[in-house]
């Protein structure tokens, strides 16, 4: 045996110490999406329908239907109504035509009594998030409490449980995809400075595999119990699986299924053999076939930079691991030389990769936020600061491995034969060699730390993208690339939405709702005004008094907001004669 190879137990505990700090980074990845998820804030909004909230229709309707500013895919139950009682009267089968994807219906049974009734909608948006809501309305006089009906029917809180399991899924899933994508590739960048044993290699890139594979069928069943609504039930609804499997999320998964399968079975006869590499890239693709790629334009540049992005991951992750691993084998058998050459190949793909990541990245980030302001006031802007921070140290611990750690470690050395205690002696006692031979040391214990600390941050890395993916981005929640939409809090009367569509220059509709605490409409239908000016260029005040469109809705629309910029929306509403509460809203009217 080799004077530095260490014993099988120590081998071992090498091996679990390791396992350990990289299920430490797990645990504290899935703490982060625990706090962080929510239900996805998908791109489809619900824009109106057969009945608004609040309405109270004259007569029952035998049919109702829901208008999406998108297309969407609905289960067989995704359009749900419920009576006072808390009973269905819907006839079940929700449906949608060829030339109307984005319009959900629904036949409702023949002569609904008088009284109050909960609408709840499940759908999918484009991009494959779930989307959820409810509402009241009424035929003939409002019964009960409809605050009370939707708590019985419909709670907004009851889908938080399977969307941190499902953030919990993603990240397992990019962790698994990425992990053996990127070992492989880099296994095969690598093959002449790999000339060791490739078997632990191996059986790290079989787990993931393996955990691509599972994950591939939660994610579906995950899927459809978000949009189902009925917790395990879901599972076993059909129809419900069906749907799912044939949307976007569902062959997603079924493409990382096939490539999990392919990367196993090339396992058998090469690490990074063609049959390997190509379930590599099969799975590496999986990844672009839904999420933000699908609705966010121009296609051509965000799929082309999402592409790069996701194959760059890759070879960070999973070369990080296989470098961790080497490495370690390196140091034992002290072989500094083949490690300075282990390192510097990969250093010339990690240049590479840094080069691609950065064009990509800004790319990706003009198509999804658009503006400095779109970062600092949207959910999606601070997840992506946080991945940036979280990014920068490794771009820094990779620069100086290569420029400070290497050069050090591949310093030259003579040993000679070990004292009986098993530490080296030095070849002339010199205290100069024995300076360098400690620095040596001291570079082998830092670049290894270092690369376990990179991989570590990758994990991290992994958790801000698993969350940050299920979030609406940051372009289109600020309104710069589409209506502007915002609820805050309107002291005196409980809160106030309003949106501002296209939020372009020239003619707009401004709508507002007069929410009360918990969000339901305010029955408030005059006494309403807004004021709109633009301080900068001293535009304004503009007074207009809005139309009253529905239960505590009032819509304004005209070319008041015709030049570009930061404008102020004041609404007041005049709540005695002679009490008035006022709030302000800021928005920028893109050109």
């Amino acid at each position: 045996m080799h004077p530095l190879s260490p014993s099988p137990l120590t081998s071992r505990a090498h091996g679990l110490a390791a396992l350990v700090r990289l299920a430490g980074a797990g645990v504290l990845a899935c703490l982060v999406m625990v706090v962080l998820a929510t239900p996805a804030s998908a791109h489809a909004v619900l824009e109106g329908g057969s009945v608004f909230d609040g309405q109270v229709l004259d007569t029952p309707p035998e049919e109702l239907f829901l208008d999406f500013n998108e297309a969407v895919v609905s289960p067989r139950g995704g359009l749900r109504i419920f009576g006072s009682d808390g009973e269905r009267v819907d006839e079940g089968g929700t449906f949608q035509t060829d030339d109307a994807p984005d319009i959900v219906r629904v036949a409702l049974q023949p002569d609904l009594a008088d009284g109050t009734y909960a609408v709840t909608y499940r759908v999918t948006s484009a991009d494959g998030h779930p989307v959820n809501g409810a509402f009241v309305f009424s035929v003939g006089a409002e019964s009960g409490s409809g605050d009370q009906l939707l708590g019985q029917v419909f709670s907004s809180g009851a889908d938080r449980p399977w969307a941190v399991l499902a953030a919990i899924v993603r990240w397992v899933t990019y962790a698994g995809v990425l992990l053996a994508a990127g070992a492989v590739a880099t296994v095969a960048w690598m093959r002449e400075q790999l000339d060791g044993d490739d078997q632990p290699v191996t059986r790290v890139v079989r787990r993931a595999g393996v955990a691509v594979l599972v994950t591939a069928v939660l994610g579906v069943l995950l899927q459809n119990v978000l949009v189902g609504g009925d917790g395990l039930a879901s599972l076993v609804d059909a129809s419900g699986l069906q749907s799912t499997i044939t949307s976007f999320v569902g062959i997603s998964a079924i493409v990382r299924a096939v490539g999990s399968v392919l990367l196993l079975v090339g396992l058998r006869r090469a690490l990074s053999g063609p049959v390997a590499l190509a379930g590599g890239v099969v799975m590496l693709t999986s990844l672009l076939l839904e999420g933000h790629t699908l609705t966010t334009g121009p296609a051509a540049v965000v799929w082309g930079a999402s592409a790069v992005h996701v194959a760059t991951a890759a070879l960070w992750f999973g070369g990080l691991v296989v470098m961790a691993m080497e490495l370690r084998r390196r140091r034992r058998s002290d072989d500094p030389v083949g490690a300075g050459r282990l390192v510097a190949r990969f250093s010339s793909l990690f240049t590479l990769s840094v080069v691609a990541v950065v064009l990509a990245g800004a790319a990706l980030s003009w198509a999804e936020v658009r503006a400095l302001r779109a970062l600092t006031s949207t959910g999606y802007g601070w997840a992506l600061i946080a991945k940036l921070v979280a990014v920068l140290p490794l771009l820094a611990l990779g620069t100086w491995n290569n420029r400070k750690l290497i050069p050090a470690l591949t310093a030259r050395r003579r040993r000679s034969a070990r004292g009986g205690s098993g530490q080296p002696v030095i070849a002339g006692g010199s205290d100069e060699v024995a300076d360098r031979a400690a620095a040596r040391d001291a570079a082998w214990a830092t670049l290894t730390k270092t690369v376990r600390i990179e991989a570590l941050v990758v994990v991290l890395v992994l958790a801000a993208t698993s969350v940050l993916v299920a979030l609406q981005p940051a372009a289109e929640a600020a309104g710069i690339t589409g209506a502007f939409s915002t609820n805050q809090e309107f002291e005196g009367l409980g809160q106030l939405s309003i949106t501002v569509d296209p939020n372009r220059a020239g003619a707009n509709e401004i709508h507002i709702y007069l929410l009360s605490e918990v969000g339901r409409p305010l029955d408030i239908d005059e006494g309403v005004t807004m004021t709109l000016s633009q301080p900068e260029l001293d535009i304004g005040p503009l007074v207009r008094t809005p139309t009253l469109s529905g239960r505590g809705h009032f819509v304004l629309q005209g070319p008041e907001l015709s030049v570009p910029g930061r404008w102020e929306i004041t609404t007041e509403v005049a709540t005695s004669r002679f009490d008035v509460a006022s709030t302000v809203t800021e928005i920028t009217v893109n050109p």
